[in-house]
């Protein structure tokens, strides 16, 4: 009995081992198709919800279907989540002072996110708005204050509203429509339209938007 009770025991003790090993390598084989697949993702140059974007949640975009939205394609580029701290610092802005909103989903959606120079008085605000409205609507719109430009070979114009003295933009043609790059002033004097860097900060938010948007 003391040799059966002895071989059972050893029996049981190998499966267990063997269950154990099994297990440890079917969890290794899962975090190694996990980092296959995050590492796929982020240099894979397919469709672009593949791309990795910023996490933080008070950031996240919202939902894009309501009682309002009609049958025009979803806004694939999102500023808030998209554009790198990088980006922004090299256009003059603090990444820090990224602030998602107001954004508008309706039957012509926008998605906004906005930027400080981190100054509170004399400074410079950034914001970026990514639309599904054409870009002959947009045309249409501003037709009359605004001026044919090219963004990194993509077609965009420069847009000076006669009735907003503080802010200078510039639009950007997107395969959904477009994204405005607007720059505005909040100091209290009358200092002009800000747009003397307003090109180059344009270009680096292209660089952003994905040759397949």
């Amino acid at each position: 009995m003391t040799l059966i009770r002895s071989l059972i025991l050893a029996i049981a003790s190998a499966s267990l081992a063997i269950t154990v090993a099994g297990c440890s390598d079917k969890a290794g084989d899962s975090n190694l198709r996990a980092t296959d697949s995050h590492a796929g993702a982020q240099s894979s140059s397919g469709p672009a919800q593949t791309r990795p974007t910023l996490t933080d949640p008070k950031i996240q975009p919202p939902s894009q279907h309501n009682q309002y939205t009609g049958a025009r394609p979803d806004i694939v580029f999102d500023p808030c989540t998209w554009i790198s701290d990088d980006t922004i610092r090299k256009s003059g802005f603090d990444p820090s002072t990224r602030k998602r909103g107001p954004d508008q989903i309706a039957e012509r959606s926008f998605l906004t996110c906005a930027f400080t120079d981190g100054n509170p008085l004399d400074g410079l605000v950034l914001q970026v708005n990514s639309s599904n409205a054409t870009w002959d609507e947009d045309m249409a719109k501003v037709r009359d204050y605004s001026e044919p430009l090219t963004i990194n070979g993509r077609e965009a114009m420069w847009v000076r509203n006669p009735g907003i003295k503080q802010d200078c933009q510039i639009d950007i043609r997107t395969k959904v429509g477009f994204v405005q790059v607007a720059v505005s002033s909040n100091s209290l004097q009358d200092t002009g339209r800000p747009c003397g860097n307003l090109e180059n900060i344009a270009s680096n938010i292209e660089t952003e938007i994905g040759k397949d948007n």
